[in-house]
């Protein structure tokens, strides 16, 4: 009579099984730590992206409204008062209970950053000094260079901030012969 040979070793057992159960956890917690860490990253950098955008298309406005400016006046460290190109007198000043750069025109004021995205922490207006303030000739009392210092803070939806100090510098087109129609 053959004798059937049982075999009782052919499963793993319960500690085997706890073991790579736990090493498997251990791995999955570590993968999803590192995706849930790459997505807040990527907000962040998403966000500030965003932020810059905005401190780029605020500082372009600025630009063009300078740059065909007249008849520039820093009437404090804060703010810059001048014709525009359609002679209109017209503000770009630091609002500090908003924490804003706004633009004043006609009674109209527009913010020049988006709130939500960029606070101003402070600015600073410097023009040159014209060779002969007193001249009855526009070329030699006229400001031939407008240098604005930004210091701004960048928000994020998480909560992240970071501060943003730059100048800008703008030389007016019209810096020798003052628009004829504007007195």
């Amino acid at each position: 009579m053959l004798k059937i040979k049982k075999n009782y070793n052919k499963g793993f057992t319960l500690v085997e099984m706890l073991t790579v159960m736990t090493i498997f956890m251990i791995a999955i917690l570590v993968i999803v730590n590192i995706f849930v860490n790459l997505v807040k990253s990527t907000l962040i950098a998403n966000d500030y992206y965003q932020s810059l955008e905005n401190i780029k298309i605020g500082t372009d406005k600025i630009f063009e409204i300078l740059k065909y400016g007249f008849y520039f006046k820093v009437l404090t460290t804060s703010t810059l008062e001048f014709k525009d190109i359609d002679c209109v007198t017209t503000t770009i000043s630091y609002n500090q209970s908003s924490r804003s750069l706004e633009i004043t025109r006609d009674s109209e004021i527009m913010e020049v950053f988006d709130n939500n995205l960029v606070k101003v922490k402070g600015i600073v207006f410097a023009t040159d000094n014209p060779s002969d303030p007193n001249s009855s000739d526009y070329s030699k009392k006229s400001n031939k260079l407008i240098i604005i210092f930004y210091d701004l803070e960048i928000y994020s939806r998480s909560g992240v901030t970071s501060t943003l100090k730059f100048q800008q510098a703008v030389a007016p087109l019209n810096s020798t012969v003052a628009n004829p129609s504007c007195r």
